[in-house]
């Protein structure tokens, strides 16, 4: 028995071990034949190459009880090190430098400001998830044009395409979520594979709706560019996680259901989402999110994915070329003073920095990223019910303010009276008695009265409170003051903004 043991602590004894600053676990660094791979401790891929190289000396495999000894072990000693390797998935920031690894026999792309190699061994350590694929090795003199043949979307929106690309493959988040919505026939999940195929192919691409924290942890993991494909709109408690990805937020779970240990993780990753429905209907999603919206494709001019994919995969190499064009170039301009026009102003400078270099112009990127921002607060205005009666009550308001001569519009109330005017509102709306109301989009009474959130004045507050920066980007402000009574709302904009919103966005009451 005890030779089994020492058998795999000789086995063990040739495997570099290291516990990763990111998850606090542990990891094996193991040779093969085609390179280095870096594998958790624990996990199926990891046994397999112990107990391979077990079987070629005994000529058998181990007792599982001394394999489970010899891991605990390692494990253990290990666990007490107090100095932590800091790993990576797919893209990282080492010096002056961003290292692409290529799953590749060790292999990796080293970028810096003055241009970019492969090289054989990056100095940084990736994580080697068993799904992972391969990238092709990138092509000097690459050209992005090249992968607009195989999107469906319009050239303003290939721009921003072409801008996510690039964000994903910066060391860092923040990361912007792209959402693809379109009906049926649109090649969205197609054109999510592609995405995924250019910054972080896997055997697994696409993914179903994450239901919780514990299955969202084990996909951060293993991928550095999560997809998730034909979503039926996006849960709040979901739609939170995915925000905690894309611009940070630690995510936990228990390690086991048998004991209180909790794993965090720390993490930024680039999203994708699509879906036939509005997918970023919540305020706080939709400004992380860059919507694409897809048109159907005619019968006769839809390919099969065997075609679509077998000319991309010849592209792809000078496709990934132009992207490390586009890396090096926001490195040489990382110092250049950037236009932020959202929240995600780490990628807004990465981009401004860095698209020039694949041959796009930085000012065409500033202007269909301000419009795209435009366009979803105004789509999302539509549909969201907080967004509408505020709408409705400053619609009322601005009569007083026309025959008062004001341009200004101002509401005064606590969460209470806000409600109460806004259901009074919409009830006005059901029973057609206001001329005003008979051409609104707004949403019906019975659908006010279905959402269960809004249904009591402290769910009202919370949902104005995730509905302010909607109304901002509408040219609404909100001011809370305190008083002894109770929270004070007091709501104001102008005419002009009113009348932009019912002509030029169609939005509200």
């Amino acid at each position: 028995m005890t030779n089994e043991l020492d058998i795999l602590r000789n086995v063990l004894g040739g495997i570099e071990f290291f516990k990763a600053s990111n998850d606090k676990q542990i990891y094996a660094k193991v040779k093969t034949v085609k390179g280095c791979k870096t594998l958790p401790i624990k996990s199926d891929e990891f046994g397999f190459e112990v107990k391979g190289k077990y079987f070629e000396i005994v000529g058998k495999l181990p007792p599982k009880i001394r394999f489970e000894e010899a891991i605990e072990e390692v494990t253990v000693k290990v666990s007490q090190q107090h100095e932590l390797t800091e790993m990576h998935l797919r893209v990282a920031r080492h010096d002056d430098a961003v290292y692409v690894d290529l799953s590749n026999e060790g292999k990796a792309v080293e970028i810096t400001a003055h241009d970019w190699r492969v090289v054989g061994q990056a100095p940084v350590i990736f994580k080697t998830p068993c799904t992972a694929k391969s990238l092709p090795e990138p092509q000097k003199g690459g050209d992005i044009s090249l992968l607009r043949k195989y999107v469906n979307i319009n050239d303003w929106d290939f721009i921003l395409l072409v801008a996510y690309l690039l964000g994903s493959f910066r060391p860092r988040g923040p990361y912007p979520i792209l959402v693809l919505e379109g009906q049926q026939g649109s090649a969205k999940s197609t054109l999510s594979r592609i995405v995924k195929d250019i910054v972080d192919p896997s055997l697994a691409p696409l993914r179903s709706l994450y239901t919780d924290e514990k299955e969202m942890l084990i996909a951060l993991q293993n991928s550095h560019l999560l997809v998730m494909d034909n979503l039926s709109g996006m849960p709040a408690k979901i739609s939170d996680i995915v925000c905690r990805v894309s611009t940070g937020g630690a995510i936990s779970s228990r390690t086991l259901y048998t004991n209180a240990d909790e794993f965090v993780l720390d993490a930024m990753r680039p999203l994708v989402l699509n879906g036939i429905d509005s997918i970023a209907k919540r305020g706080d999603l939709a400004s992380r999110s860059i919507v694409l919206e897809l048109p159907k494709i005619d019968k006769d001019k839809r390919k099969t994915e065997e075609e679509i994919f077998s000319e991309f995969y010849q592209d792809l190499p000078h496709i990934l070329g132009a992207i490390m064009d586009g890396i090096s170039c926001a490195f040489r301009n990382r110092d250049q003073k950037p236009i932020i026009e959202g929240r995600l102003a780490d990628f807004e400078a990465w981009v401004q920095a860095g698209i020039e270099g694949l041959g796009l112009s930085k000012e065409e990127f500033i202007e269909a990223y301000r419009a795209n921002m435009k366009q979803v607060t105004l789509s999302n205005a539509n549909e969201n019910p907080v967004v509408q009666a505020i709408l409705g009550i400053l619609r009322t308001e601005s009569i007083n303010s026309v025959t008062k001569g004001k341009n200004s519009v101002e509401w005064k109330g606590t969460a209470t009276t806000l409600m109460n005017k806004a259901r009074e509102c919409y009830s006005d709306y059901k029973d057609g008695s206001h001329e005003r109301y008979k051409n609104t989009r707004s949403i019906s009474w019975a659908a006010w009265q279905g959402i269960k959130e809004l249904s009591n004045p402290a769910a009202f507050g919370k949902a104005i409170n995730r509905a302010e920066s909607e109304l901002a980007e509408l040219g609404i402000t909100i001011v809370k003051n305190r008083k002894k009574t109770g929270v004070e709302y007091v709501i104001k904009s102008s005419l002009d903004a009113l009348i932009d919103m019912k002509f030029k966005g169609g939005v509200g009451v």
